[in-house]
């Protein structure tokens, strides 16, 4: 009997599957309508999800060439100002070739800060500019080296180099060009920093607006200019000699790649913190970008309370892990209607309109100002 039910089984099995074989019946339109439908959504939706990541790795990509670029030009611009020789120690040219510097200056800052004009460690007469060169069509770093001549005894000028431009190949560039490159004297009143001390300001933008503007900002300090005599060396916008004040005066200098106006005054001054007596405390209000003596600018986006020692750390200092103040990057970010970013800093800034926000939240996704105002701190 079990084997009698068994091949029963076997039969029914496949004549099941032979009618599902020959079986001609199709779907109806409304499944096939269905299924288009199904089919047609994950296709949106997966398209989407595509562009926003490659959206999303398109401006990482640029952020990223672009501090590249910026920080092969700043070195090399870095490295020829901190060596500057303060004494003259070669002959320049003549003529057309003839340079700005006098034997009174060994260092000259143009009154317009687009030209630097100095002795290098090497002892050549260089100045430092940004220009088209050649049969480029981008704005680039050009190095200048003026003539040298020299003198024998008893005969005439001998030319020993001919003037000559340096530049770096255009390949470097990765599609940037040099929008804005300033020169300026860090602090010609001598409060927060030597006379010694110049400013660099430089602006990438790309050739195809690909990508968006990359700012960058470093201070270098010429450390052979040392005495007061070695100062008076220098002649730079700012210094009383009839130039402009240019970026140095704390009333007009801008936040580089901004409009917003840099102040002075939202950081207490080292007498302000000494008069501060045993226990008592001292209130900081928030308030706008301010830059403080380490050459970084900051912005206290919170009251606070803080005691002598906490003050005297400066905004970078035990108070910068509170939160409450941030050491602002010098990134510009750009939100597009609705956008989230995963690449944020706390120091981002983000111009909506005709304002500005800075970054506060202490991780690196984020929506706009206009989405989520919680993480940002408009700037006043």
């Amino acid at each position: 009997m079990k084997q009698v039910g068994q091949k029963k089984f076997f039969r029914v099995s496949r004549k099941k599957v032979r009618n599902a074989l020959t079986d001609r019946r199709g779907v109806t339109l409304l499944e096939l309508i269905v299924t288009f439908a199904l089919i047609s959504l994950f296709v949106v939706l997966s398209c989407q999800v595509m562009a926003s990541a490659m959206n999303l790795y398109h401006k990482i990509q640029g952020i990223n060439y672009g501090r590249q670029v910026s920080d092969t030009l700043m070195d090399k611009i870095v490295g020829e100002i901190a060596g500057a020789q303060v004494s003259i120690k070669q002959i320049h040219g003549e003529g057309p070739e003839k340079s700005s510097t006098s034997s009174e200056y060994t260092l000259v800052i143009d009154d317009g800060g687009a030209k630097i004009d100095l002795y290098d460690g090497t002892g050549s007469h260089i100045y430092i500019t940004s220009d088209k060169y050649k049969t480029s069509n981008i704005n680039q770093l050009i190095i200048h080296y003026y003539r040298v001549e020299t003198t024998q005894e008893g005969s005439e000028k001998k030319v020993i180099y001919e003037p000559v431009n340096w530049t770096f190949d255009e390949n470097v560039y990765l599609g940037y060009e040099i929008d804005k490159l300033q020169f300026s004297l860090a602090d010609p009143s001598g409060e927060k920093y030597l006379p010694n001390v110049i400013k660099i300001d430089l602006t990438l933008k790309h050739q195809q607006n690909k990508y968006s503007n990359y700012s960058a900002t470093r201070y270098v300090e010429c450390y052979n200019f040392q005495s007061s005599d070695d100062f008076d060396k220098i002649h730079g916008p700012g210094t009383g000699n009839g130039s402009s004040q240019g970026p140095q005066d704390s009333e007009t200098e801008t936040f580089p790649g901004t409009d917003i106006v840099v102040g002075n005054s939202y950081w207490p001054t080292e007498e302000e913190i000494a008069q501060l007596k045993d226990g008592e405390n001292i209130d900081i209000k928030a308030g706008g970008i301010f830059q403080y003596k380490d050459g970084n600018y900051y912005i206290v986006n919170k009251e606070l309370n803080l005691t002598k020692d906490q003050a005297s750390s400066g905004p970078g200092g035990d108070a910068y892990n509170w939160f409450y103040t941030q050491k602002l990057t010098g990134n510009i970010v750009v939100f597009e209607e609705n956008e989230q970013k995963s690449n944020l800093q706390r120091g981002d800034l983000c111009k909506v309109g005709e304002e500005y926000f800075v970054y506060i939240d202490g991780g690196t996704w984020g929506d706009s100002p206009a989405v989520s105002s919680k993480q940002w701190y408009k700037i006043p």
